[in-house]
């Protein structure tokens, strides 16, 4: 055997006979496992390229080669790079389209239970207990609806509501929560915060975005504001805010230990939401046009392909073999490199695929996530 470099972009490897990456079923249990997965992942999406089960282990195993997986039979390795029939990728990105719309899906019954809870909230104030939670899958647009359906309601009822959003996650200054009190010549005086501001004067909906990220602290302070008694008592600054009728409060969490950055939420707090709508990630066919829409420039065949691979990443979500999937964010994000001229498999790859852990150590176990969804990106439909 003799390795010839045959250009820069390349390696090949002059063998004789049949060449093959993958190892013989039962040679590697190890692979065999992984690959299992795979297969199920893709059968779970109806196979609609026909992908052998042959083609699916070589696949993978090339994958495991280039990402830092095991090196099966070596001697038998054609290339590790493009074929030379394949062209390479084209520099020039263009600048798409403006979106059109936001990339969010609208289940009718979790609208109108949205929709339903603002206005019974408004009409009934104080008599109206309980708070509304939104939670859902990273990247599944709990955030994003909330100005959809406030902006809705607004030329529907012509409310003119406002919306303020309180990043639990990033705001943790007590001050930019409650105020402060100042000094000067004059005596002390105290200087409100913008959302004392919004609870106090109203026709607002205020946004509790991510209320698991907040501090404890934040977090029992909002206990008495989504209570019966919906009133905010600042000790420190001898001060008793009560919460307007017509301010509404909403919020969304990220609920379960991958993850990271959050906290329990407490039974107390937690028990204010007397109601919790539970998004996923819209229908394959809702989420094509999602990316349609919002990325005006973006092929339909491409967006479709693109939703298929993400697809099978949330079946493996599903079933434990991987710790996250492909978001409905992310797949925007790969939507916009499409329309501006990238291949679906190089915009995944600067988009989904980095947030995989990788292994440079050749084990299969857990650390091999990119190589999974690498090989299942790579069994998708290329252009």
């Amino acid at each position: 055997m003799s390795k010839i470099t045959t250009n820069s972009r390349m390696t090949a490897v002059a063998v004789t006979g049949p060449r093959r990456y993958s190892p013989l079923p039962g040679d590697d249990s190890e692979f065999d496992e992984q690959e299992a997965k795979v297969w199920d992942a893709l059968e779970a999406s109806g196979n609609p390229e026909g992908i052998s089960r042959e083609g699916a282990r070589e696949t993978l195993a090339r994958r495991m080669v280039e990402f830092g997986g095991k090196a099966y039979h070596v001697e038998d390795l054609d290339r590790f790079d493009i074929p030379e029939d394949e062209p390479p990728p084209s520099l020039e990105l263009t600048i798409p389209k403006a979106p059109t719309d936001p990339y969010w899906y609208e289940e009718p019954t979790q609208a109108k239970v949205i929709e339903h809870y603002i206005m019974s909230k408004r009409a009934l104030g104080s008599g109206f207990h309980g708070a509304l939670l939104i939670t859902g899958p990273a990247g599944s647009g709990k955030t994003m609806g909330v100005p959809v359906v406030v902006a809705r309601l607004n030329k529907k009822h012509d409310l003119q509501m406002r919306l303020l959003k309180m990043d639990c996650a990033t705001i943790t200054d007590p001050q930019k929560w409650l105020g402060r009190r100042e000094i000067d010549e004059t005596g002390s005086h105290y200087i409100e915060s913008d959302f004392i501001r919004a609870c106090r004067e109203g026709n607002v909906v205020i946004l509790l975005d991510e209320i698991t990220r907040a501090h404890p602290t934040i977090g029992s302070m909002l206990h008495s504001l989504l209570d019966g008694s919906q009133a905010l008592h600042l000790s420190e600054l001898n001060l008793t805010v009560n919460v307007n009728p017509t301010t509404v409060f909403l919020a969304t969490a990220n609920i379960g230990a991958q993850f990271g950055g959050t906290y329990r939420m407490d039974w107390a707090l937690r028990e204010r939401f007397a109601w919790t709508i539970e998004r996923d990630f819209p229908p394959q066919d809702e989420e094509v046009r999602i990316l349609t829409s919002h990325n005006p420039d973006c092929d339909p065949d491409a967006a479709s392909v693109l939703v298929a691979i993400a697809a099978k990443t949330r079946q493996m979500y599903a079933t434990g073999d991987l710790r996250s999937p492909i978001s409905t964010r992310v797949l925007n994000n790969a939507a916009f490199l499409v329309a501006s001229g990238m291949t679906e498999r190089e915009a995944l790859s600067v988009t989904a695929l980095p947030t995989f852990d990788g292994d440079a150590n050749g084990t299969l176990g857990e650390k091999s996530e990119r190589a999974q969804v690498m090989a299942i990106i790579e069994l998708g439909k290329r252009r």
